[in-house]
């Protein structure tokens, strides 16, 4: 009976520890799989694996970051036909950041951002992702990476750089709707 007791507990504790933020790693998984149902499969196996390993998890990691953790790793066992390894992602040029005109930010939409985001290549909508929407500190996210602080910081730089460049482009291309 007291083991019943354990497993109830143990149950409540990882849905108030570990499912707290389940919309956030649905949309996490919508803007970096880039297909709804895809994600919707992510996030299922995501939770499926952490409450599986819930009992036997390193305790280091906060919860939150530990799920996010499984969320990458199936994201990428997924998408592996779309990942760029580090050596590629090293090889693209770093841009200077453009100048942002007034005009450019009233033309902006949630849509054109989307559409931007979208163009990204897997590593860049990866980390935009889970700094943006996850809300992680640099701190978490190289857990959640599997990388250095800095490689954080190089890549939220190139990815925030190439989104600029995107959007530019997209205004460039298209005149603003009001």
């Amino acid at each position: 009976m007291e083991l019943i007791d354990d497993d109830r507990s143990s149950d409540d504790r990882f849905r108030e520890d570990a499912l707290s933020d389940f919309d956030v790693f649905y949309r996490i998984a919508v803007q970096v799989a880039g297909v709804r149902a895809r994600a919707r499969e992510i996030v299922s196996n995501t939770v499926l694996d952490a409450y599986r390993r819930w009992r036997t998890r390193a305790t280091e990691l906060k919860p939150r970051v530990w799920v996010l953790c499984i969320l990458r790793k199936i994201l990428r066992a997924t998408l592996d036909s779309e990942y760029s390894t580090a050596a590629e992602w090293q090889e693209k040029s770093h841009p200077e950041p453009l100048a942002v005109d007034p005009a450019f930010l009233e033309g902006l939409t949630p849509t054109r951002i989307r559409d931007a985001v979208s163009t990204l290549d897997v590593d860049l909508r990866e980390v935009l992702a889970f700094h943006e929407i996850g809300e992680l500190s640099y701190a978490d996210l190289q857990y959640v990476l599997e990388t250095s602080r800095n490689e954080v910081g190089a890549r939220l730089l190139h990815a925030r750089r190439e989104l600029q460049l995107q959007l530019n482009r997209q205004m460039q291309a298209a005149p603003s709707t009001p």
